[in-house]
């Protein structure tokens, strides 16, 4: 099977001096298809998922699209479980893309999918505990972020999902520059939710590596959307607009040389909310 990931470029937002990979235009349109692929290529090796095999996720949408492509690719079946707040988009592609939708409370997907998996006898992915959901970063995303870059990064600002993706590039990254400065977003407690981002705390997120968490208000964040919409035509998702409205303000803060961070989607999954 031929590696369903693309390089995506990363470019220069001059007026805000900040760094961004663009991983909207992946394959599947979001960052998740690199840790998608790496957690059911390492279950095949290891004998946990057959060619004839049904594996289940939990996922808020990105992630279970990714899984969803690689099923039809990989000939298999895919269940995703998702929460009920989870967009529109997001279910309609999924179904489109062949696969089963189970919906439970925002709380309970991953038991939900675990329940289902134990009860079914399916392989569950288990990205948020998964080590190859950071791995993949590390050894893929990261590295191909560094050959667009002018240098090391002096600090990077990522939204806490998972956790996969900041652990991945934290790890990757520190091992070049010690002291790149690492910065985790969390949406701020008691307000509206930001797709992509979370307060929980994960075994796929190692706090260890990560320096600094600083909440994003959705309210400057769906702001902050709007103006990289009409001011760069960057149609991102909200989790991309927290991560260049952070790192924007991490870098004047920290006086970052080179200040960097991601695009993990694009827009285009968000337009019922916007």
């Amino acid at each position: 099977m031929k590696v369903p990931i693309i390089s995506t470029p990363t470019i220069y937002l001059e007026d805000l001096g900040v760094w961004v990979k663009l991983e909207n235009i992946q394959y599947t349109g979001s960052i998740k298809v690199r840790p998608a692929y790496f957690m059911l290529m390492q279950a095949i090796r290891e004998g946990k998922l057959r060619e004839d095999g049904t594996f289940i996720e939990a996922s808020s949408g990105n992630t279970a699209i990714a899984l969803a492509h690689l099923a039809g690719i990989l000939g298999m079946k895919f269940v995703a479980v998702l929460p009920h707040h989870a967009s529109s988009e997001r279910k309609k592609i999924l179904r489109y893309l062949g696969a089963e939708l189970v919906e439970a409370d925002a709380d309970i997907v991953i038991q939900t999918a675990q329940a289902i998996a134990d009860e079914k006898g399916y392989f569950y992915v288990g990205q948020h505990m998964s080590p190859y959901n950071s791995l993949a970063h590390e050894m893929s995303t990261a590295p191909e972020a560094l050959r667009n870059l002018p240098d090391v990064p002096d600090c990077i600002a990522m939204g806490v999902g998972t956790g996969g993706t900041i652990t991945g590039f934290a790890r990757f990254l520190r091992r070049l520059k010690k002291d790149v400065y690492v910065v985790g977003i969390r949406p701020r407690e008691g307000e509206q939710l930001i797709e992509g981002i979370s307060r929980n705390y994960l075994p796929a997120y190692d706090r260890s590596v990560v320096d600094e968490e600083i909440e994003a208000s959705a309210d400057d964040v769906k702001d902050f959307h709007r103006y990289l919409a009409r001011r760069y035509g960057l149609f991102v998702g909200y989790s991309a607009a927290a991560n260049i409205l952070i790192i924007s303000r991490l870098k004047e803060k920290r006086n970052c040389k080179v200040a960097f961070t991601v695009v993990p989607d694009g827009g285009d999954r968000y337009v019922s909310t916007l």
